[in-house]
């Protein structure tokens, strides 16, 4: 027997959000999938290369050392370059899953065509991206005055790019909307993001577990003085492995973070109780009318 479709509109405790994130997982996983495959891989297949030549980098300069103590390491342009892929991809899958609940929601979880993510993806693309280097810039910021403040702006504003995307606010409604929303319920989106993204990080060394077992090896010979060069390809093959994992596994915190997102906006606005109310209000009026 199927399992019901699961409802987004729906409040939830801490228990059934963790329930409701893997089951909606589960139940979309292939479409999701798809997606991914055509719109996020391809950019993730890019991360791979670049942090692959990011850790070249670092190793060659760690071989180095023995021969030249002291060094300016040479590993500016890889970082960079790897930290604006990161942050391009990440912008994707959270850009891609928001977008695809909203059809999600607007459809009552139906059958709807991947293409029609992508248009939106693409229609909202200034929106996710700009969201997204605002949000960061603000969470890094407050972290370098304040770590405490840092910390609660990051949950607070977690909700951000979900209110942007489904529900069309600007940039300052936005705000003011995530602190209306996360009032008093700061500590449960605190403990189911901190939560699951420790699942998502033990989770992720699977994919990681390659790559950490040959620069494990790298590490030894260099110490040993015999290291050789690091295998280009080879390296470059691993952090591929890594990145895809990690942004498979990713895609499951970002689905709690949407389902919490509507159970907060249950709670404080009770939209599926007036939808309940317009409905019953529209058949008394149909039965009066017939009558």
């Amino acid at each position: 027997m199927n399992e019901p479709l699961i409802k987004l509109e729906q409040e939830r405790d801490f228990g059934d959000i963790f329930n409701a994130t893997f089951s909606f997982f589960k139940q979309n996983f292939k479409p999701l999938m798809r997606i991914f495959l055509y719109y996020i891989i391809p950019i993730t297949l890019v991360l791979g290369i670049v942090t692959g030549l990011y850790q070249i980098t670092v190793m060659e300069q760690i071989k180095n050392l023995k021969s030249n103590p002291i060094f300016l390491p040479n590993i500016g342009l890889p970082m960079i370059l790897m930290y604006l892929f990161m942050f391009l991809t990440y912008s994707l899958l959270f850009g891609t899953v928001f977008e695809y609940m909203k059809l999600y929601k607007i459809n009552n979880g139906l059958d709807f065509k991947y293409n029609q993510v992508g248009r939106e993806l693409i229609k909202d693309a200034r929106l996710i991206l700009f969201t997204n280097f605002i949000y960061v810039l603000i969470i890094i910021l407050g972290s370098i005055f304040l770590l405490i403040p840092g910390i609660y702006l990051a949950i607070a504003l977690s909700i951000l790019l979900p209110i942007r995307i489904i529900e069309g606010k600007n940039l300052f409604e936005a705000f003011s909307r995530c602190f209306y929303l996360i009032r008093s319920n700061w500590w449960i989106t605190f403990a189911i993001l901190f939560i699951l993204s420790i699942l998502a990080t033990v989770l992720s060394q699977v994919f990681q577990m390659p790559m950490m077992v040959y620069s494990s090896i790298n590490a030894l010979h260099t110490i040993s003085g015999g290291a050789p060069s690091p295998n280009q390809p080879l390296v470059i093959f691993f952090t591929i492995i890594s990145s895809v994992g990690s942004i498979i596994i990713q895609c499951i915190t970002t689905i709690s973070l949407g389902l919490q997102y509507f159970n907060l906006v249950e709670k404080k606005d009770g939209t599926q109780l007036l939808s309940q109310l317009d409905t019953l209000g529209a058949d008394e009026t149909s039965m009066t009318n017939q009558n």
